[in-house]
């Protein structure tokens, strides 16, 4: 599977344009922490309660843009586009 390749439990990631946050769910034991982020603010609500309440504290969920990321790039060692095609546009055409 693709996500063997990626994933290390020592690593950080980003989930870029995270939505429901499917990826997240599935991936918290994947890697030492995740930063999953989207423009969406009810489905960032919604996946910061989700892991609020399943007492998952690797994940840290922001809204924010995927075209003003807030951080350095050297902060995480993998980041994800899972499902975010508009993203994809994005680096495909620039």
């Amino acid at each position: 599977m693709l996500f063997d390749a990626i994933c290390d439990p020592t690593m950080t990631a980003i989930d870029i344009g995270c939505g429901n946050g499917l990826f997240t769910k599935n991936m918290t034991s994947q890697f030492k922490s995740i930063l999953s982020i989207d423009i969406n603010p009810i489905r960032v609500r919604n996946l910061k309660e989700y892991f609020i309440q399943n007492e998952i504290t690797t994940v840290a969920v922001m809204e924010m843009s995927a075209y003003e990321i807030e951080m350095s790039d050297e902060s995480v060692d993998r980041a994800i586009f899972y499902r975010s095609i508009a993203i994809y546009r994005i680096m495909v055409e620039h």
